[in-house]
């Protein structure tokens, strides 16, 4: 069965970016098997700051990144609801990312340039805003 990882990024629980993550979850289900994190609330988004690479992450203990890096493997989808806040997506979203995605686990580095080692995932991001339009035009 697919495995879909539903990633909320909004502090307040009653955001449209959770409605949107809850209505995706009920439809969902059904058919796949999917799970759903907060990163404001669950374990997962709790990072110290990304210096260089994932060794020097402070707050990167094994068992954690083991367990992250086990979500990671068995997920073929990621669904991400976020707001854009400074025409960007949030940086605890950011912080996930680049923490979890990192060489030697997501990627490496070769003689003919980088190569991925985690094949078949996708993303899809869903993304909120609350601002006049002609901000997010171009």
């Amino acid at each position: 069965m697919k495995k879909i990882l539903l990633l909320t990024v909004h502090p307040d629980e009653n955001s449209l970016s959770h409605q949107f993550a809850n209505i995706a979850l009920d439809e969902l289900k059904h058919k796949y098997d999917v799970e759903q994190i907060n990163l404001y609330q669950d374990k997962e988004g709790d990072f110290g700051y990304l210096t260089f690479g994932a060794d020097k992450i402070p707050t990167n203990d094994p068992e954690l990144r083991a367990w992250r890096e086990g979500k990671v493997k068995e997920t073929d989808k990621f669904v991400v609801f976020f707001p854009i806040w400074f025409n960007d997506a949030p940086s605890k979203f950011k912080s996930w990312y680049e923490n979890v995605f990192t060489a030697k686990f997501a990627y490496r580095y070769t003689k003919k340039g980088p190569e991925p080692l985690l094949k078949g995932k996708c993303f899809e991001f869903i993304a909120t805003c609350d601002g006049p339009g002609f901000l997010y035009r171009r």
